[in-house]
C-alpha cells in the first residue's frame, strides 16, 4: 500500500514540475511573441513616416512635372458620409503623430495643406446594379 502511495506522490511531482515546465515554455514563448510584435510595430510606425515623405514628394514631382499647381492623395475612405473628413482621419488614424510630422515637413516647405471629402461613385457592372459611393479624406497639396 506504502509503495502505490509513493509511486503516486511520485507520479503527483512529476506531473507538477512537467505541467511548470510547459506553464513556463508557453509564458516564454508569449513574452517573445510579445516582444517581437513590439519590434515590428516600432518599425513599421518608422516606415510609414519614410514611406509618406517619399509618397508626397513622388506625387508633388508627378505634378509639377504634368504642369499643375497642386495634387492630393487619399488618406482613408468610408461608405458614411458622417464618418469621413479630417476629425474621423484624425480619430482614426494609429498614426497621428507621425502624420502631423509629415504635414508639418511640407507646411515649412511652403506648401499649403488642406482636408476635403472627396465623393467617389462607384458603378456596379453586375446584373444587380447597385452603385454605391465611398467618400474619400483626401489631403490637398498645393504650391
Amino acid at each position: 500500500m506504502d509503495n502505490k502511495l509513493l509511486t503516486a506522490e511520485q507520479a503527483r511531482i512529476a506531473a507538477n514540475k512537467q505541467a511548470d515546465a510547459i506553464r513556463e515554455t508557453r509564458i516564454q514563448r508569449e513574452r517573445q511573441q510579445a516582444e517581437d510584435s513590439a519590434k515590428k510595430w516600432r518599425e513599421e510606425r518608422i516606415n510609414w513616416e519614410n514611406n509618406h515623405l517619399r509618397w508626397i514628394t513622388s506625387n508633388i514631382s508627378e505634378a509639377v512635372r504634368k504642369g499643375r499647381h497642386s495634387t492630393s492623395i487619399q488618406m482613408e475612405a468610408r461608405d458614411e458620409k458622417e464618418r469621413s473628413g479630417e476629425e474621423w482621419f484624425w480619430a482614426s488614424t494609429p498614426f497621428k503623430d507621425e502624420m502631423k510630422r509629415v504635414m508639418k515637413h511640407f507646411e515649412k516647405l511652403g506648401y499649403k495643406l488642406e482636408f476635403y471629402v472627396y465623393a467617389r461613385e462607384n458603378i456596379d457592372l453586375s446584373e444587380l446594379g447597385e452603385n454605391w459611393i465611398t467618400y474619400e479624406t483626401r489631403l490637398r497639396i498645393s504650391w
